[in-house]
Parts: C-alpha cells; sequence; structure tokens
C-alpha cells in the first residue's frame, strides 16, 4: 500500500514539473490558436518579393532559430525576426529577473518573421502565403502591405501662452478661438492640480509619436532657456533619410504642439504635459513593416505611450499581433469618414486590442464632430469600437513652418488623451497600462449624444483621470500549474506565476491564489493505521 502511495505522489510530482517546463508554458486553449487566412488579392498595395509570418504562442516562446532551410516549401532567401528584441525580456520574466515596467503578455506573445523571395512577383508572393498557411507553426502569413492613409486630419487665469489668450487668425482672416477646448476637458483643473505636486515626485514620460516626424527647431517646442521637449530618442523608419526631428508635411508637428508645447512660456500654444517627452517616430509611407519596427523600437527604449494619428482599412495580422505583443498603450485616431468603425472598421484603432485606446472628435457641445470641408465630413464612431471622444475641432497648434495653424480631425483629438495619459503615468510610473486605460476610460464626461457613439458615452475629462488614478485590486486564482489568473472588479484580468512557499501540511501553496503543488495530499495518520 505505501508503494502505491509513493507512486500515486511520483506520478504527481511529475505533472508539476512538467508543467514547470519553461520551455512550454502556454495553456491548453492558446496551444491551438485559430488560424488566420490571407485574404489578399493582385489588386492590394504590397511588396512583390516579402511575406510576414505569425508564428503561434506555443512556438514562439520557444524562440527556435528559423533559417532560408526551415522553409523548403517556398524559396526563400532571408528571414528577419521583427520581434527579436523581446527574446532577452522573455527570458528575464521566465528566470524571474525582469524588473522592468512593461513585462510582456507571455501567454499571447507571438513572433512575427519577414521572409523575403528568391525573386519579384505579386503572384508568387500570393501562391507562396497559401504554402506557408498549411504548416502548424504558422499562425498568418500575408504580404508587406502598404496601407493607404484615411483622413484623420483635417495658472489662476490660465496659462499665458498666446494662442491661449488671443484667437488665432487663419489664412482666410476667420478668428479660431480655442478657449472651448480646454474647458470641454477640464484642463486647467487639471493643470492647478498637476502643478501642486512637487516637482520631484513626478516623472519624466517618454510619448512616442508615430507620424511624419516632428519640428525640433519649433519655438515653442525647443527654447534653450526652457530646455526641450524631446527625448534622447527617435528613429527614422523603414530607412528614412534624414532627421526623425524634422516634418515636411506638418502633421506629427501638429500632433506634438498638443501633447507637450511649453506651457506658460507667453508665445504659442499650452501643450497638455509638461513632463512628457516627445520620441518622434518618423516615417512617410505606411508599410506593415515600419509599424512593427516601431513598437519594437518603442519596447526596447520603454516608450510607454505611443499616439498614432494615422489609419487605413486594410486588415493586418501581423500589425494587429505586433500591437498585441507592444507592452505599452497605444492612442489613436478614429478616422474622419462619418463612419461606424463596428461595421466599416479604421485600423489600427479598430483593433479588438486592451491596449489601443481609440479616439472620436468633439466640438464645443460636446457633439461628434462635422467638418466643413470636402476631404472629410465628419468623426468616426463606433458603440464598440469607439472608445471615447475629445476635441477636434479648429485646433490650434504648432506646425512645419515654425509658426501655427489650425485643423480638425481625430488625428488632432487623440494627442489630447495622449497628453492626459503621460500626465497619469507621470505622477504614477509603476501603473500597468491596464490601470492607465482604466483611469482614462472610467472619468470621462458623459454627452447623450455620445451614449450610442462610444463605449464610455463621452468625452475626456482630464481634471477627473488625474484625480482618480485606478488601480487595479486583483482577486486571483488558481489557473494551471504555472500561472494563476487575478481579476478586478472593472473587469480587467491578469495573469502571474505562482508565489509559492512552503506549505505546512507538504508540498507548496501559492500566497496569492492559495493553489498548491501537489493536488493530492496523504495525511500521516494513514500512514501510521497501515
Amino acid at each position: 500500500m505505501k508503494i502505491k502511495k509513493i507512486i500515486i505522489i511520483l506520478i504527481m510530482l511529475s505533472v508539476i514539473i512538467i508543467g514547470m517546463n519553461t520551455n512550454n508554458i502556454t495553456k491548453a486553449e492558446n496551444m491551438t490558436e485559430e488560424k488566420i487566412y490571407c485574404n489578399a488579392t493582385l489588386d492590394d498595395e504590397f511588396t512583390d518579393n516579402e511575406i510576414l509570418i505569425v508564428i503561434t504562442n506555443e512556438e514562439s516562446i520557444k524562440f527556435s532559430e528559423y533559417t532560408v532551410n526551415s522553409f523548403s516549401e517556398i524559396n526563400c532567401i532571408e528571414v528577419i525576426d521583427l520581434t527579436d528584441g523581446y527574446e532577452e525580456k522573455i527570458e528575464q520574466q521566465l528566470n524571474g529577473t525582469y524588473e522592468g515596467n512593461m513585462p510582456v503578455n507571455l501567454e499571447t506573445f507571438n513572433r512575427i518573421l519577414k521572409l523575403t523571395l528568391g525573386f519579384r512577383s505579386k503572384e508568387y508572393v500570393l501562391s507562396s502565403i497559401k504554402e506557408l498557411e498549411k504548416r502548424n507553426d504558422i499562425k498568418s502569413a500575408e504580404p508587406n502591405y502598404n496601407f493607404k492613409d484615411v483622413q484623420l486630419s483635417s495658472e489662476e487665469n490660465g496659462p499665458n501662452d498666446y494662442y491661449y489668450n488671443n484667437a488665432y487668425i487663419d489664412s482666410e482672416g476667420e478668428e479660431i478661438d480655442s478657449n472651448w477646448v480646454y474647458e470641454a476637458i477640464n484642463m486647467e483643473e487639471a493643470w492647478s492640480y498637476y502643478d501642486e505636486i512637487n516637482y520631484e515626485d513626478k516623472s519624466i514620460v517618454n510619448v512616442g509619436i508615430f507620424d511624419t516626424g516632428v519640428l525640433g527647431t519649433h519655438e515653442d517646442l525647443y527654447i534653450s532657456q526652457y530646455g526641450h521637449i524631446f527625448a534622447n530618442l527617435g528613429k527614422n523608419l523603414g530607412g528614412l533619410q534624414g532627421g526623425y526631428l524634422s516634418d515636411e508635411d506638418g502633421h506629427g508637428t501638429r500632433v506634438a504642439g498638443i501633447i507637450a508645447a511649453y506651457r506658460g512660456n507667453q508665445i504659442g500654444i499650452a501643450g497638455v504635459c509638461q513632463n512628457a517627452r516627445i520620441v518622434s517616430l518618423r516615417v512617410t509611407n505606411n508599410f506593415v513593416e515600419n509599424f512593427i519596427e516601431c513598437l519594437e523600437y518603442a519596447e526596447d527604449e520603454n516608450v510607454r505611450i505611443i499616439n498614432c494619428s494615422r489609419g487605413w482599412y486594410t486588415y493586418s495580422s501581423s500589425l494587429q499581433t505586433a500591437i498585441a505583443n507592444y507592452s505599452g498603450l497605444l492612442i489613436c485616431g478614429a478616422g474622419n469618414s462619418g463612419n461606424n468603425n463596428d461595421t466599416d472598421p479604421v485600423y489600427p484603432a479598430s483593433y479588438p486590442l486592451d491596449n489601443i485606446i481609440s479616439v472620436g472628435s468633439s466640438n464645443e457641445n460636446n457633439n461628434q464632430c462635422t467638418y466643413a470641408l470636402d476631404i472629410i465630413t465628419a468623426s468616426n464612431y463606433g458603440l464598440n469600437s469607439v472608445d471615447l471622444f475629445a476635441p477636434g475641432k479648429n485646433i490650434v497648434s504648432t506646425y512645419k513652418d515654425g509658426g501655427y495653424n489650425a485643423e480638425s480631425g481625430t488625428s488632432f483629438a487623440a494627442p489630447f488623451v495622449t497628453g492626459v495619459a503621460a500626465m497619469i503615468l507621470s505622477i504614477d510610473p509603476n501603473l500597468s497600462i491596464w490601470e492607465l486605460k482604466s483611469t482614462i476610460l472610467s472619468n470621462v464626461t458623459p454627452a447623450t449624444s455620445l451614449t450610442t457613439k462610444c463605449v464610455t458615452g463621452g468625452v475626456l475629462n482630464a481634471e477627473a483621470a488625474i484625480k482618480n488614478i485606478h488601480y487595479h485590486n486583483y482577486i486571483y486564482v488558481y489557473d494551471s500549474a504555472l500561472y494563476h489568473r487575478g481579476e478586478c472588479s472593472c473587469g480587467a484580468t491578469n495573469i502571474e506565476v505562482h508565489s509559492w512557499r512552503s506549505n505546512p501540511i507538504g508540498g507548496n501553496i501559492c500566497i496569492k491564489c492559495g493553489g498548491t503543488s501537489l493536488a493530492l495530499y496523504i495525511p500521516k495518520k494513514e500512514e501510521e493505521n497501515e
């Protein structure tokens, strides 16, 4: 009888050891990930000799080496891992040595590889994809799309910045007053609260701008007597030449000004967050690979927030995977076609991911914004796909010529949300990205006209957000031999490895979920009766 008990215990221990194997840490439901099949056609814009593939979670965590010989079914001459920057961090997490604040979700991480083909042919790209889709280790395969942009732009008495207190006169002589913008989101009250916090108690926050670049010499973005708003970081994406602190278009410079232009210097405009440091992620085209490069760079450099005021209608599994891998928060403009993103999605704003905030644009009455322009009609909306609205009509900001101009669109609504997100992280840099997102979305100003237009039914409220930071209170339950799962009352979930300690009655017990390392305990008194 004693031998039988020993055998049972050994079997249970072997099961636990197998479950603790760090080369196989995915949960059962993730081991059979749903395959995504490509529906690209020859009419789509994509490179004629490149394929992007997403490796399944089970295989991705192993970080096995893939070479050209690994893809003998096609004519592959080069393999580049676009996600190799995650390997060291994942190893540290598995070893329990990671000390940063941007952990990778090991249950959902997927590697993305770029395969270069031996000759140029869009037809061969599509036929090769069909061959690759037959493999069990590949979740999806698709071309390296070149997306077509959707139009996304079109103190006690307040700051002393010139255009904060004076109307901007546009090229047609029309006066544009921006005070309503800051009143709509309770910005002055937020600044008052924020400024009362001691300087040493606030952190500098790196904020990425995936856009056309930023004019680094602009008077309201770089002034020697005040220092500068730029981090010692930035990158030209996709092999782009020139400085990332340059901007031939002007779009990225507008976005940067809204987020972080100097407040209180008697010139220009007042940016939302004075502790934001801009990381210019400059791109002039929309190849999927460039956005993936942007996200990995941000991951490597601890850039926890990225503003993406760009959008397109083409879906990409590779890009959705890259965003899901990213440990930071992506804040996106929802688009300006007057469409419902629930049924006509604009990407990346409409990817159903927890680390995206999708922003519509509102007017002075907290209604969905409409524009008097031919190229764009109204802000996009979506009860399930747009999270909240923010001011996006006639927004005065910094411009590429060193001056200022006014533009409308969700491109310039999103940066207000980004600036407030930076303020919140500046107050508490240890917040998780999900706590940051929850703080913003749970503190909006309700608007009757928006109840069917977005998830929250409201407009950004900067004051409420920075005063009511949401801290998750997870209640953990046993989930597997390696993990336990926590759920907050707000609906957020968290997965962690067990925190084992010695169990007085034998084996180990997790101090957070109460799970034990031995599923079967044999009392000592039973042994004595034998």
